[in-house]
């Protein structure tokens, strides 16, 4: 998504005359936009003071984007050893967009803290470990209608897995550990509230017993010791443990990434699409933990480009025990899956690269780009039109919307992300220069509809 830069150009002097005509209402719409910004900046910017420019100041010919990784520099960021940019870029990462959305102004330290506090060990449990077979498939079914539409690491044969886990009395190894792991997880999305689920630990007799078996996991060099390390990153997601969640997971990337090195699984095409598409899932889960905590990165983004996009074919789908009658699940169809996971990809990628139109003058100056905001929201607007229905949302301002799943919220707010990033430089140009043109007058009109509806 590389895009060449342009210049913004002077219009004829017709169009001069026009403005002149037309500055007194220019002039009313420039104090409404500057309120407007009064009483976000506050809370959004979060800039230090400013530091003197010059008109020859060096600025990013191409922009980061402010969604990324944080000290990323890859080609489609920033090129390596360029001077730091003067830009203002919008940052998740600031205590005043924490504090705006009412998680606090030192939201991202304090979980770490709150999680370097607690001791490692899990809960105790009793010596006695039994598996009782109604809280068994309840657990499966949890984790099959909560967990796995987001992250689907399990392939169709995981069934014979916790099948023959349960018949051979818990052999240890990395098929119990996964076993155990997805059970565990299963107990946590199942109670009321996670809050609950996070005092009572109803996962703690599974955890323990994993436990025991994970220098297994650590040892074997198998796409099913990926899968484990993963499952157990998801896990420790769930326990609000993001440290433990997010080591596991660059684990599990290094892991993933020695295997298809040795071709251990790319003569095997069933095993190559299946490790596609637990490679995949772990690049997500990673990057929804270093971004808004700042935590460093194992930048396997770098070569993201490299790896095949995966396929439907192989993904595991809760089935009830026949002799239950009472349990009755949905089953989560593998093209509706792998249609979120592709969107999610794709999306994943817009944010990660250059989401912010700017250009860079002959004398050094930066200034909103117009053209390229277009270029970008072209590129949104494919994505959208890719959409299946059943992941569609609405885009109308300030509706209400009534989802049927949160992954359509989740994206919905990741397309108000883009557009944020998209025209936000018009606004920057407006407060640094003092004046309002047709252009950056609707880049404006555009940033704060959609920034209403990225906060809502």
């Amino acid at each position: 998504m590389r895009l060449a830069l342009v210049q913004l150009h002077v219009g004829p002097p017709d169009l001069q005359t026009t403005w002149t005509e037309r500055r007194s209402s220019v002039e009313d719409q420039l104090s409404q936009i500057r309120s407007q910004l009064d009483r976000i900046e506050t809370t959004v910017a979060a800039r230090g003071p400013p530091e003197p420019r010059s008109n020859a100041a060096q600025i990013h010919a191409v922009a980061p984007s402010p969604w990324t990784y944080p000290g990323s520099a890859s080609s489609t960021t920033a090129s390596p050893g360029s001077p730091e940019s003067g830009f203002p870029y919008m940052k998740l990462q600031t205590s005043a967009f924490t504090g705006m959305a009412g998680l606090g102004d030192d939201y991202g330290n304090m979980v770490i803290r709150l999680e370097q506090d607690l001791p490692a060990a899990t809960a105790p449990t009793s010596a006695m470990f039994v598996l009782q077979h109604a809280k068994v498939m309840s657990a499966l079914q949890s984790f099959s209608d909560r967990i796995h539409p987001w992250y689907p690491i399990l392939e169709a044969r995981f069934s014979d897995c916790v099948s023959s886990f349960l018949a051979n009395s818990l052999e240890r190894g990395a098929d119990g550990f996964l076993v155990l792991m997805v059970l565990a997880s299963g107990t946590i999305v199942q109670e009321a509230t996670h809050s609950v689920a996070l005092e009572q630990r109803p996962d703690a007799m599974y955890l323990s017993a994993a436990m025991e078996m994970l220098h297994l996991v650590f040892l074997e060099q198998s796409l099913r010791s990926v899968q484990c390390l993963v499952a157990m990153s998801i896990h420790y997601y769930l326990l609000l443990k993001p440290l433990q969640a997010h080591d596991l997971a660059v684990l599990a990337i290094k892991k993933a990434q020695n295997l298809h090195l040795s071709g251990a699984i790319q003569r095997d095409k069933e095993s190559m699409e299946h490790w596609t598409r637990v490679y995949r899932i772990v690049l997500l889960i990673e990057g929804e933990l270093v971004v808004p905590l700042q935590l460093a990165d194992s930048n396997a983004w770098e070569s993201e480009d490299d790896i095949a996009l995966p396929t439907g074919t192989d993904i595991w789908t809760f089935e009830t025990d026949p002799q239950s009658p009472a349990m009755t699940p949905q089953k989560t169809r593998s093209d509706d899956v792998i249609t979120y996971l592709l969107a999610e990809i794709a999306m994943r990628r817009m944010l990660r690269r250059n989401t912010t139109a700017i250009t860079v003058t002959a004398n050094g100056s930066v200034e909103y780009a117009p053209l390229v905001a277009k270029e970008l929201e072209a590129q949104l607007e494919q994505w959208f039109s890719y959409l299946p229905e059943p992941l569609r949302f609405s885009r109308e301002f300030d509706g209400i919307h009534e989802d049927t799943h949160m992954q359509i919220s989740f994206l919905r707010t990741q397309y108000w992300a883009c557009m944020v990033s998209f025209y936000w430089p018009s606004v920057v140009q407006v407060m640094e220069s003092n004046r309002l043109a047709d252009v950056t007058m609707n880049g404006c009109i555009t940033y704060f509809r959609s920034y209403r509806e990225f906060v809502n």
